[in-house]
């Protein structure tokens, strides 16, 4: 089971806003770019984007990039069309799980 396939089981609520034609990348691969961006102290698009581009051969082997590495562009469009009050509670409930596997 690859790590997107095993954070997409807390974020299962979350939809993805994007119209079919604007897929270029997989929904959850981009959440766990996110994440792992995230944890990583990375704090704006550009810096994900990069971040992605980075680590490119690394993260194809943990999530699927069928056509690489998303842009900054790619993480700023999807989290603007997100909503954030269900990204916060799945968000949540991987942090709690988290939590209790640490205990």
């Amino acid at each position: 089971m690859t790590a997107t396939e095993k954070l997409s089981v807390y974020f299962e609520p979350l939809s993805d806003p994007r119209s079919d034609r604007n897929q270029k990348h997989p929904f959850m691969s981009i959440i766990t770019i996110s994440l792992l961006g995230a944890i990583s102290g990375i704090t704006s698009y550009s810096g994900l984007g990069k971040y992605a581009l980075a680590y490119e051969e690394e993260l194809k082997k943990i999530t699927p990039l069928p056509n690489g590495a998303p842009s900054h562009d790619t993480f700023q469009r999807l989290f603007e069309a997100l909503d954030i009050e269900t990204f916060h509670l799945c968000f949540v409930m991987f942090t709690q799980h988290l939590k209790r596997v640490s205990s």
